[in-house]
C-alpha cells in the first residue's frame, strides 16, 4: 500500500524560467500542474487542491472524473469535508443514477437527508483539505489539477478546535520552517496544551500527531519548535513536511483565538 505524489509543471507560454522547490525548472509565466494519489481499496486519503480550479474550486471541477460512482454513499466513492463551525463532517459521494437523473448522475452530491440528494456545491479551496474514500475492491489514482498559485501570499484562517489545512502553495515545505510558529501556534509542555498537526499517514492509515512544545528555555534545539508526540523522554524534532497535494488537521488550543497563517510564495512565477 504505497502513496505516491508527483507534480509535474507544464510550459503554457515560454516566458521567462521559475524554479519551484529550487528543483523543478520550468519555462513558463503561466504554470499548471498535477499531484497524485494511489488510495488502496477501503482506505482512506487525506488530500489537498494544491493548485488553483482553472474554471473553479468547486468540488464538481476540482474532482471531476475523478474516482467512481454508485448508487449510495456505501457503493459511491465518498469525499468528506470538515466543517470547522459545528466541528462536525459533510460527506459527499458519486452518485450512478443510471441515467435517470441527468442533473446530478456522475456528480458529486450531499449524503443523508432521503429524497432526491442534493448536488454539492462546496468549495475546495486551496489551503484546504479533504478525505476521499475508496469504497471499491481495487485501487484507485486520483490526479487533481490545476493552475500553479502565484499570488505573493497564500493565507489560510485556522479557529479554535480542529481545521483541515494545507501548505497554500504548489510545493513542499518542513513543518518547522513554515510560519505556523512565527504567525502564533500556541506551545505547551505536553501535546494536549499545546496546537497541534496531524499527520495521516497514509500506510498504517493512522495519525501522526506534532505539537509546539515549551520546555521553557530548558532544551533549546526543541524549545518553541514542532515535535513529534508519544514515544517517551525527550520528543523528537519534526522532520516531515507539509507535502503538495496532502491535507492535515490542525488542532488549534481553545481559548487563543483564530491563528491567521501566511505563507510567502516560495517560487518565482
Amino acid at each position: 500500500m504505497g502513496r505516491k505524489i508527483s507534480v509535474i509543471l507544464l510550459a503554457v507560454c515560454l516566458v521567462t524560467a521559475f524554479s519551484v522547490h529550487a528543483a523543478d525548472t520550468v519555462y513558463s509565466k503561466n504554470a499548471v500542474g498535477f499531484g497524485k494519489t494511489m488510495i488502496q481499496p477501503g482506505d482512506f486519503a487525506l488530500c489537498s487542491p494544491g493548485f488553483e480550479g482553472m474554471a473553479s474550486q468547486n468540488v464538481q471541477e476540482v474532482l471531476k472524473d475523478q474516482m467512481t460512482k454508485g448508487f449510495t454513499s456505501s457503493t459511491g466513492d465518498n469525499c468528506l469535508l470538515w466543517d470547522s463551525v459545528s466541528q462536525t463532517y459533510i460527506t459527499l459521494y458519486k452518485i450512478d443514477t443510471g441515467g435517470f437523473i441527468p442533473e446530478i448522475d456522475d456528480k458529486w452530491v450531499v449524503a443523508g437527508g432521503g429524497g432526491t440528494p442534493p448536488l454539492a456545491s462546496n468549495e475546495l479551496a486551496v489551503g484546504s483539505a479533504f478525505w476521499l474514500i475508496n469504497n471499491q475492491a481495487s485501487a484507485q489514482e486520483v490526479c487533481l489539477k490545476g493552475d500553479v498559485p502565484v499570488a505573493p501570499t497564500g493565507t489560510v484562517e485556522i479557529v479554535e478546535g480542529f481545521n483541515f489545512i494545507s501548505y497554500p502553495f504548489a510545493a513542499d515545505i518542513g513543518l518547522n520552517d513554515s510560519d505556523l510558529a512565527a504567525d502564533g501556534a500556541a506551545k505547551g509542555f505536553t501535546s494536549s496544551t499545546a496546537d497541534q498537526v496531524l499527520e495521516w499517514d497514509q500506510d498504517a492509515q493512522a495519525y501522526n500527531v506534532y505539537f509546539r512544545l515549551d520546555t521553557g528555555g530548558f532544551v533549546p534545539v526543541i524549545d518553541g519548535k514542532w515535535v513529534l508526540s508519544g514515544g517517551g523522554g525527550t520528543p523528537t524534532l519534526a522532520s516531515n513536511s507539509l507535502t503538495l497535494a496532502r491535507g492535515y488537521f490542525y488542532n488549534r488550543l481553545a481559548g487563543e483565538g483564530t491563528l491567521t497563517w501566511d505563507e510567502v510564495k516560495p517560487y518565482n512565477l
